[in-house]
């Protein structure tokens, strides 16, 4: 039985792109990437973010967690070379789901529904994979969604 090695760009590509972006994205499936790798987080108004850390480094004085943000306030935050606006995982599920499959990373166990409920509605379910470093977490998510 032939094995296969399975290219997964990790946060997209950060070559010549900020991580987590659409266009790092686009550039990682490009370069040959079956899938992208990324975390999701939840804005203060309840939107999903496509973004790695709990924070962003907005001000003078330091970072603001983006719990602490609503999606209208981070719109005019860019990415650290200016390359990209962050996204919101419903676009990035909508613009790439015709030319890569997802691996999705769950930080935070309260987000967990919301995520999956979208992958489902949007039928992207047999194109993603559900990750993440609590397995405690992950237990919970294939009892719940054993599909």
């Amino acid at each position: 039985m032939k094995k296969k090695i399975l290219f997964i760009g990790h946060r997209g590509t950060i070559i010549d792109y900020d991580e987590n972006t659409l266009k790092s994205f686009e550039a990682a499936i490009k370069s040959g990437a079956q899938y992208i790798e990324f975390d999701v987080r939840r804005l203060k108004d309840g939107n999903l973010l496509v973004f790695h850390d709990a924070f962003i480094d907005k001000t003078k004085d330091g970072s603001v967690y983006l719990k602490d943000l609503t999606y209208a306030e981070l719109k005019n935050c860019k990415t650290k070379i200016r390359t990209a606006e962050i996204s919101l995982l419903s676009e990035v599920l909508d613009k790439l789901a015709k030319k890569t499959k997802f691996m999705i990373e769950l930080k935070e166990e309260e987000i967990k529904n919301d995520v999956i409920n979208m992958v489902i509605k949007k039928g992207l379910l047999k194109d993603c994979i559900i990750c993440g470093r609590n397995y405690e977490l992950l237990r919970i998510i294939k009892k719940e969604f054993p599909k």
